[in-house]
């Protein structure tokens, strides 16, 4: 019976002895796993927002007179901020807190390190709509809120 040579992918014809190209495999598997298991478990932190029909009622209530295209903007510059995706857009309440957004991608064990989520958020509200949305931060400040904030003028 024919046997394929293992040391042409292995290195060698002794495993048993870590080799340079099964150290990498065991590596790159163990990374593919954990990206796996951060991206499965970033998704059930998410649920409660991404499991959410169409909020676009919601928004039109709380903004009647607001055009459809702007929320979305305003929308987009949030989702653009956490680096989701635009098919999220309408999962995003105005009763939804920036904060409880930011807490449910990065709970406390996590926070060590984020992706500036927040400042980029920051620096593109001002840039668009002209106003710094930091005199009225707060810990609660909803997403509603922080619209009416940068439309107040228009």
């Amino acid at each position: 019976m024919l046997r394929p040579d293992k040391s042409l992918l292995f290195g060698s014809d002794d495993l048993s002895h870590g080799t340079p190209m099964g150290e990498v495999l065991t590596i790159l598997l163990f990374c593919g796993a954990a990206m796996l298991a951060v991206a499965a478990f970033e998704r059930f932190r998410l649920r409660r927002f991404w499991s959410r029909r169409c909020t676009g009622a919601e928004w039109r209530r709380a903004f009647p007179t607001a055009p459809k295209a702007e929320i979305w903007t305003f929308l987009d510059l949030v989702l653009s901020a956490f680096a989701f995706s635009q098919s999220k857009r309408l999962c995003l309440s105005p009763n939804d807190q920036i904060m409880a957004l930011y807490q449910a991608l990065y709970p406390s064990l996590l926070r060590s390190g984020d992706a500036m989520e927040l400042e980029t958020f920051a620096i593109s509200f001002q840039e668009h709509y002209g106003v710094d949305p930091l005199p009225v931060w707060r810990e609660d400040i909803t997403l509603g809120q922080l619209f009416s904030y940068a439309t107040k003028g228009s």
